[in-house]
């Protein structure tokens, strides 16, 4: 673990630490294989009719809360109508997807209890209507905070959010505040028995990326991150596997056009223009990978021969000396917010070229997602995950005018008509058009400068087996069947 998770309940999961502790504890409809490919959960097998509007989804007969009780199709209507009540006082990722259910929209303005979108054919068959197509719907009930949660736990425990009931291969035990998180293996497990007995997440509040490796090379930790920094001792020797991974994310400098001086758009691009992300490859090795644009690597959309130079040091000029007349002559000291990293001074040296003075402020995680949930920070570093593997899941929750991770307060009609294009067509040559679109439209806006893209750098002892990484990271690992041998 490399932060501090404030939540185990599905509902207010926020980042990739919660969701890594959550995939074990929880269950949803559908799950992702190692090849990111739509395989059973709780749900045995479905039906989508030929409109693509309505799924129906049936349910495995011997899936178990680990409070003992049976799930069944009404657990998850309930769960459903939880988010969606949820989503009326605050942002919830993935929320507009659930919105296309018929009936959620006049649920969400209380004109009505219950959501006609949702139906319970019987104890083990749910029925849900949209009121379009959405093409990446299936994958979006992967989603660690889609999973179906008990009612009488949550409404009868004010602690569920630390110390939750789910239905996954570990249970929860118990949670010692900045230091671990145990999780014990669930017998009644509907898959089997885990192999492993117990789960220990480690939080490390008080020690750092170096102390973390020294912990795992000591043996106090079996799987670790690797950065950069350590990589290579730790490839060197034999006692370790070490898994490196694409991963589905982009790490950017993201300005928000509400708050001047970045409402003048010659701002956003003198900055835009004045990052040499290609730095990042020497930086970082083989653990980073500078963008040359918006999409992915291994996401519908990603074109390997897009080779965006964003990096203009005239252009950035011009375009500084432009604001400068809007702005009387004078160019403000700036701000950028961040969790610590090398990236942000490199930032900073970059910006300083053009006659940018920028001051970094340095903040917890924790405390970085709560000002930009109130959309108040007014340019910062980020990382950005697909919480599925589909462009949609990338863009339309940072992007679109509505969308609930949109930092930036970018409204930009030509780029919400083509998202809503992009999440009903069903041909992947159109949608990777869409998407292709998409990016060149956000480069004008000039909220969202790519740094690099992610990479999963992830180290075992040797004795560990069976454990694998995919491009989502940790956010999808399940440790089910991983088992040690010493």
């Amino acid at each position: 673990m490399q932060d501090v998770p404030y939540s185990l309940d599905p509902l207010f999961m926020r980042n990739v630490y919660e969701s890594t502790i959550l995939n074990q504890i929880f269950n949803g409809l559908l799950d992702l294989d190692d090849n990111l490919n739509i395989v059973p959960d709780i749900a045995k097998y479905w039906e989508i009719s030929g409109d693509r509007k309505i799924y129906k989804f049936y349910l495995q007969d011997n899936v178990f809360f680990h409070n003992g009780r049976k799930v069944t199709a009404k657990d998850f209507v309930y769960t459903f109508k939880r988010i969606l009540n949820f989503s009326k006082k605050e942002d919830f990722l993935g929320i507009e997807y659930l919105q296309l259910i018929e009936g959620a929209q006049d649920f969400l303005n209380n004109k009505t209890k219950e959501i006609s979108g949702l139906k319970i054919i019987d104890s083990l068959t749910l029925e849900i209507i949209l009121t379009e197509p959405c093409t990446p719907f299936l994958t979006v009930l992967s989603m660690n905070n889609f999973s179906v949660v008990p009612k009488e736990e949550v409404e009868n425990n004010p602690n569920f959010s630390s110390s939750p009931v789910g239905t996954g291969p570990f249970k929860f035990s118990s949670w010692k505040e900045n230091e671990y998180i145990i999780l014990e293996a669930y017998e009644k497990y509907f898959e089997g028995r885990p192999f492993l007995d117990t789960l220990i997440f480690y939080i490390p509040q008080h020690f750092t990326y170096d102390e973390e490796i020294d912990k795992f090379i000591r043996g106090e930790l079996d799987v670790t991150y690797v950065s950069s920094k350590r990589l290579g001792e730790i490839k060197n020797s034999k006692r370790y596997k070490v898994f490196n991974r694409p991963e589905l994310s982009i790490y950017f400098l993201g300005i928000n056009r509400n708050i001047a001086p970045f409402n003048d758009e010659k701002l956003r691009k003198a900055i835009f223009y004045a990052i040499d992300n290609k730095k990042f490859d020497v930086i970082y090795g083989t653990s980073r990978l500078s963008a040359h644009g918006f999409i992915p690597p291994g996401l519908l959309g990603y074109d390997p021969a897009h080779t965006h130079k964003y990096y203009n040091l005239d252009s950035a000029k011009k375009f500084l000396e432009e604001f400068k007349i809007n702005f009387n002559g004078k160019i403000p000291r700036l701000k950028l917010f961040t969790v610590s990293g090398n990236e942000e001074n490199e930032i900073k040296k970059d910006l300083a070229g053009i006659g940018l003075e920028v001051d970094v402020v340095g903040l917890k995680w924790i405390e970085l997602t709560k000002s930009l949930d109130k959309k108040s920070l007014p340019m910062f570093t980020l990382g950005w995950v697909a919480d599925f593997p589909d462009p949609d899941a990338f863009f339309y929750s940072l992007i679109h005018s509505s969308g609930s991770a949109n930092f930036f307060h970018l409204k930009n009609k030509k780029i919400d008509s083509l998202l809503v294009l992009g999440k009903k067509e069903n041909n992947t040559n159109y949608r990777v058009d869409i998407y292709q679109k998409i990016e060149k439209e956000l480069e004008s806006e000039a909220v969202i400068i790519p740094l690099y893209y992610g990479m999963n750098t992830v180290a075992t002892h040797n004795y560990v087996n069976d454990f694998n990484i995919t491009s989502l990271g940790f956010m999808n690992i399940n440790l089910k069947k991983v088992w040690i041998q010493k």
